[in-house]
């Protein structure tokens, strides 16, 4: 969406809701020059407990109300990946978990690092919740199976990457613990330095990218 709202009353500019009380939104684009909104961008509606932003891009030039007007009415609330511009800090507070890019004054000055977790020993490497890179770098080459977790959350992302090179010779396999991959029971990295990106849609796992 790339929009300016003139309603010169507007408190918040989207109201989120959803079928569930935890809704995400995929990649979802809004550029605005000038938003009229004097508290915030994104208010939860009632029910609503928390949200999820994945692959998002956020760009504002200005604010009608200057430094008042936030992003999020209830930072806590939300989790967001993506690229997110504001013409001052004071726009920006950071939500409960945030990865990519904070672009401030129109510099980009500030690349949130994602955690990663890197794997040198043999066997299989089931992730947990608190997983977000995953890099198979094993002391010893060998065919690797990766065990996505069990009941993942709605708009959980991981990111597998072969971090040694040699996924060509020692091929690595992420297996859902319940649920498919695009409606596959695997996916296969078999590429050196291949990886695999994905996130759950509340029913499957769907790749973002893969190399």
């Amino acid at each position: 969406m790339d929009m300016h709202f003139e309603t010169p009353s507007l408190t918040d500019v989207f109201l989120v809701t959803g079928k569930t009380p935890t809704p995400t939104l995929y990649g979802l684009t809004y550029i605005d020059h000038y938003p009229q909104a004097s508290h915030s961008l994104f208010k939860l509606d009632d029910g609503t407990l928390s949200a999820t932003m994945v692959d998002a891009t956020i760009k504002i030039a200005n604010f009608h109300a200057g430094t008042a007007v936030k992003v999020f009415d209830s930072p806590a609330a939300w989790k967001v990946t993506g690229t997110v511009q504001v013409p001052n800090s004071e726009n920006w507070n950071t939500p409960a978990a945030f990865s990519g890019s904070l672009c401030v004054s129109l510099r980009c000055t500030a690349t949130m690092a994602r955690a990663v977790r890197v794997v040198s020993v043999a066997g299989d490497v089931p992730t947990s919740v608190s997983d977000d890179i995953v890099c198979i770098n094993k002391t010893i080459g060998e065919a690797t199976v990766v065990k996505l977790e069990m009941s993942p959350t709605r708009g959980r992302t991981v990111v597998i990457s072969d971090c040694k090179g040699d996924a060509d010779k020692n091929s690595i396999t992420v297996i859902p613990s319940a649920s498919e991959v695009d409606g596959a029971p695997t996916f296969l990295i078999n590429r050196a330095w291949g990886s695999w990106e994905g996130y759950f849609n509340g029913t499957i796992w769907k790749t973002i990218s893969s190399r």
